[in-house]
């Protein structure tokens, strides 16, 4: 080339800079005039419909600057700032444009606050600021790829951000502060890498929560192929008090996900998590591992489980399984899992303490939609049972399976080991399809103590007949049972009886809650105990129920009619057939049905004894056959020191009537002897009805003793003849009088 070529063109570069500068000036010079700036303020709060303050705003070739940019809430400053930036400062690299590059060399924002709320009336302060849905004609067609702009930023740094939220219909507050994002080379196309660090805080009523919280993320979009697409979470870390949450994250091919999360606890203990968990009771649990794998196949709707394990100190637990949720929901899901409770409960000072357990337990557990089966097996189990005692050398085998909506299941349970030292041993089998079920349970204990049960709250009967009204008793879900059982225990102490060589066997079928069809045997053999609280006895349990019904009720007659004192008379020999016109002060008179079967009126001392629900026995035996949801009692057998009787009779849980014959004695009297006074009681259950007679031979010998003294020799001598009640006592003042 020439010289005057060169001149040529160095002129016409100097003229090019020239004007490049004196454009870039005077767009400098122009942005930043307060007019520019009043007109930009005015096409943002016609954009927002909220007030826009900008203290100053500048535009170059090279960039973007503004500061103290806020935004207020709806209706103005006057109701607050909803956002503020501090300072914004954006550079271009305007010479990339020329190839379809967006090349920003750095972003840069700081001081930022921002407030968000949720109004008493659950309307957000931003909801004004979305724009309005608009109805889509169809749908967008799902595609495997984005289309991404070439864009790139070298540096980004946002700093001193500050978010908050506050709720002031669920009276909570929220906030990020001291927000922290940073970004080197970024290229939207490809990779992204962010670094993130925050200071959280949470209060709700007195209660406050600081937590600081960071990670770094690795985000690779693969120039817009969401299947070759990926993102990374190598160390998000969130801290509280000294206890922290470790999350390690990350997922391949954003169609159908392959994702692998692992997630660590570490120091988690009563002093860490402070406002978080109860004081009671104490734990130290050192760290918590929980990973997975899994696929997520979106356009299949499916998902995959190929691994999930939760692990502790003395715990593990694996799981594999998948969903189908495409058209009809399917799924199937298989786990194991170990115990060690000396280990486990280590982390658990208090309780390790009170239980001193040990032993191991594993498990199996598999599931679909249509069934399940589970199995479990421990060994060598010991543990503190509270009031029970002492568990050693426990031993559990569990077996199940069943259908997913319960109608159809077959389970056996086996339990033993030694209880205080004393061997025990539980068999329980379980067979039930949707229209039978089928229990057997056969059960021995040496010596065998229960723990108080909690205490129900009582309600009067109008409220009673309130809520019956009101709320019917849910139907039974089960189908009628069969239950076959041997109960054998050498000593039993529960909370409302206690006593010795307990059997109780079982035959009973088409059996349910409410006793209405039961067919069947029951039978109970007790001796040398103590009945603590008959009444709450009765209404325990349905078994329970059958086994003390007749005793309940035969209470409510002895206390309604005064049976005690008329069996004192007896006991005593203080008992005489009077006129009305008689009145002794220590004396009572008592209405009976006589030998000709006609009511008469006796005179007995007077007794404030009654039955109040505790009543202690030598001996009790009760055998209930059931018909039809009819109970019958044969010779059911009460001994005690206090009172002896002999039970037959029915009661019929259909109609709820009873129709029952009590023989009774005073003390202790066996059945198979002569019982001088007789009860009738009808009535209900609710409402038993009764009438008393006694034996004719001890009528004519009341009935000799008109005219006499009250209580004469010869009448006390010719009644404890008969019963043989009195003959110690006789022979002993017999020979004092000699």
């Amino acid at each position: 080339m020439t010289n005057k070529v060169w001149r040529r063109l160095a002129t016409v570069a100097v003229c090019t800079l020239i004007l490049f500068f004196g454009a870039d000036l005077a767009l400098r010079w122009v942005s930043s005039s307060n007019w520019m700036k009043k007109y930009a303020v005015q096409k943002m709060q016609e954009a927002t419909g909220r007030e826009v303050r900008l203290e100053k705003m500048s535009v170059s070739f090279m960039g973007v600057k503004a500061d103290k940019f806020a935004l207020s809430e709806a209706g103005g400053f006057e109701k607050g700032t909803f956002l503020s930036v501090e300072r914004l400062r954006i550079r271009v690299s305007l010479i990339h444009l020329v190839h379809g590059h967006i090349k920003l060399k750095s972003l840069t924002v700081s001081g930022v606050e921002g407030y968000l709320l949720r109004r008493a009336d659950g309307v957000f302060n931003w909801a004004d600021l979305l724009p309005a849905d608009k109805p889509s004609a169809e749908e967008p067609a799902q595609t495997d790829t984005l289309s991404l702009p070439y864009l790139t930023l070298t540096d980004l740094s946002l700093k001193n951000i500050n978010i908050f939220y506050q709720d002031e219909e669920n009276k909570r507050q929220a906030a990020l502060k001291n927000i922290t994002l940073r970004g080197k080379r970024l290229v939207v196309r490809d990779l992204i890498n962010l670094g993130f660090a925050a200071d959280g805080f949470y209060q709700e009523g007195e209660k406050q929560y600081e937590f600081p919280v960071s990670f770094n993320v690795r985000l690779n979009l693969a120039g817009g192929d969401l299947s070759r697409a990926q993102v990374q979470m190598p160390d998000f870390l969130l801290s509280y008090n000294g206890a922290k949450v470790k999350i390690n994250f990350q997922a391949q091919d954003f169609i159908a996900p392959h994702i692998k999360l692992g997630v660590t606890l570490e120091n988690l203990t009563t002093d860490t998590l402070q406002n978080l968990v109860p004081d009671e009771p104490r734990f130290e649990v050192p760290q918590v591992h929980f990973k997975t794998d899994a696929i997520a196949n979106l356009p299949e709707e499916k998902l995959t489980v190929n691994q999930a394990v939760l692990a502790l100190s003395g715990v593990k637990l694996s799981a594999i399984g998948g969903i189908d949720y495409s058209a009809v929901l399917k799924y199937e899901a298989r786990a194991e899992w170990q115990v060690d409770f000396k280990e486990f409960l280590a982390q658990l000072p208090q309780l390790a303490e009170e239980y001193q357990a040990a032993g191991t337990a594993g498990g199996t557990v598999h599931f679909t939609q249509q069934d399940w089966q589970t199995a479990v097996t421990a060994a060598d189990m010991g543990a503190n049972a509270g009031y029970a005692g002492r568990l050693e050398q426990g031993v559990l085998e569990v077996s199940a399976l069943g259908t997913t909506d319960f109608k159809t299941a077959v389970s056996s349970i086996t339990v033993s080991g030694l209880l205080n030292k004393e061997p025990f041993s539980v068999n329980v089998a379980w067979n039930q399809s949707p229209k039978d079920l089928a229990v057997s349970l056969n059960a021995f204990a040496k010596k065998l103590i229960l723990p108080p049960l909690p205490e129900r709250t009582e309600k009067g009967v109008a409220e009673k007949k309130v809520q019956t009204d009101k709320q019917p008793a849910p139907a039974w879900p089960l189908p009628p049972a069969t239950v076959t059982g041997k109960i054998q225990i050498d000593a039993l102490d529960a909370p409302y009886i206690a006593g010795r060589q307990i059997l109780l066997q079982a035959d009973l079928g088409n059996l349910t809650p409410d006793m209405k069809r039961a067919r069947g045997e029951l039978n109970l053999s007790m001796g040398n105990g103590e009945i603590k609280d008959l009444y709450k006895l009765t209404e325990a349990n349905a078994l329970t129920k059958v086994l003390f019904m007749s005793v309940n009720i035969v209470g409510k007659v002895f206390n309604s009619l005064n049976v005690f004192s008329v069996l004192n008379g007896i006991g005593s020999g203080l008992v005489s057939a009077v006129s009305t016109s008689d009145k002794e002060e220590d004396t009572v008179l008592q209405t009976v049905t006589g030998p000709d079967g006609q009511p008469m009126q006796i005179r007995v001392p007077k007794s404030q004894q009654k039955i109040d629900g505790r009543m202690a026995f030598d001996k009790f035996t009760t055998d209930v056959t059931f018909t039809q949801g009819k109970a019958s009692v044969k010779d059911g057998s009460f001994v005690s020191d206090m009172v002896s009787f002999s039970l037959n009779g029915t009661t019929d849980f259909n109609s709820g009537e009873i129709d029952m014959t009590v023989q009774a004695a005073p003390g202790k009297h066996e059945a198979d002897g002569i019982m001088p006074l007789k009860l009738n009681i009808g009535g209900t259950v609710d409402d038993p009805k009764g009438s008393m007679s006694m034996l004719g031979s001890v009528s004519s010998l009341v009935t000799q003793g008109i005219g006499n003294n009250f209580a004469s020799r010869s009448v006390k001598k010719g009644i404890g003849g008969l019963f043989g009640i009195f003959k110690k006592k006789e022979k002993q003042t017999d020979q004092q009088a000699e």
